[in-house]
């Protein structure tokens, strides 16, 4: 997120559940939302093409933003991308029973085998769709790491404060059932210092995330995922900033809950040769070979 000058690090993006910011004498506006962070990436991918989970959608903020709808996450399709195998998680929203937003991203598969994918899931992305030619077809971006990343001597996300505790188990209910869910508290935090002249301002964004977990729910693993998203700013004088409070300025709560969940969805921007397991792409590709030689 970019204010000022500086740029404030991205939380993980199951912040999805988070109230909308509202524009100053304008409606809400429709955030395209990517549930890339919603994937379970602790445990190795059991997932297919056309795999979906559903989710319904809450939150509120003390600025007095609101949101109730519905995301749909699907593993849309796989694609070999430069030597590398990777799938595609397509976000859908779903506000008034219309599906408003889509947008999805190519994730290396690579991303289940480190340890820090939570933190570092961005440098898996590889190619992200999310706007439209005039024609109406599909514009895929390929995504590159930031030269002044590369340029940093510690990693980028050691500069990404995080705390993750086992709760326990805990047994919750929702329309499809009980499930006994492993309990887990993930904590993150991010911020960035901005100087001027005479002064100095710190702006923070800490995440609170409860998770309800159950392998029985494709793709995320996630039954309930509750979620408490606070925005504060501290300012100070010269050498003043031992004096100057850390002052509240949002504070965003969000729940997300599981509705429904299945196989055999269709995406509406991937193209159909790509909605196939690459096992079965390549077999086609190979018999494609055969006839050409042939002929």
């Amino acid at each position: 997120m970019r204010r000022a000058t500086f740029i404030l690090l991205l939380l993980a993006l199951a912040a999805a559940a988070l109230p909308r910011a509202e524009a100053e004498g304008t409606h809400q506006q429709t955030r395209i939302i990517n549930a890339i962070g919603l994937v379970d990436y602790y445990k190795k991918p059991t997932f297919k093409p056309g795999d979906w989970v559903r989710y319904h959608m809450t939150g509120s903020s003390d600025l007095g933003a609101k949101d109730d709808y519905e995301v749909i996450v699907t593993i849309a399709g796989e694609e070999e991308f430069w030597g590398e195998e990777c799938f595609w998680v397509e976000t859908v929203s779903i506000e008034n029973d219309l599906e408003v937003v889509s947008v999805a991203s190519l994730m290396s598969y690579a991303v289940f085998e480190d340890p820090r994918a939570v933190t570092k899931m961005r440098t898996y992305v590889r190619k992200q769709i999310s706007t439209m030619t005039e024609s109406g077809e599909p514009m895929q971006e390929i995504m590159r790491r930031p030269i002044s990343t590369v340029r940093m001597r510690e990693p980028q996300e050691s500069r990404l404060d995080y705390y993750i505790d086992s709760l326990g188990t805990e047994t919750v209910e929702i329309e499809k059932g009980r499930f006994t869910c492993e309990k887990i508290l993930f904590k993150q935090a991010a911020g960035a210092s901005l100087d001027f002249a005479d002064s100095s301002r710190y702006d923070e964004v800490r995440e609170n995330r409860t998770i309800y977990r159950s392998t029985k729910i494709p793709i995320t693993s996630i039954v309930i995922e509750e979620i408490e998203n606070i925005v504060g700013r501290k300012t100070w004088a010269v050498g003043r900033s031992s004096d100057a409070p850390m002052i509240t300025r949002d504070r965003a709560v969000g729940r997300a809950v599981a509705l429904d969940w299945g196989t055999g969805r269709k995406s509406k921007i991937i193209p159909e040769f790509l909605q196939k397991p690459l096992a079965e792409q390549r077999a086609e590709a190979r018999r494609g070979a055969r006839r050409n030689g042939s002929g």
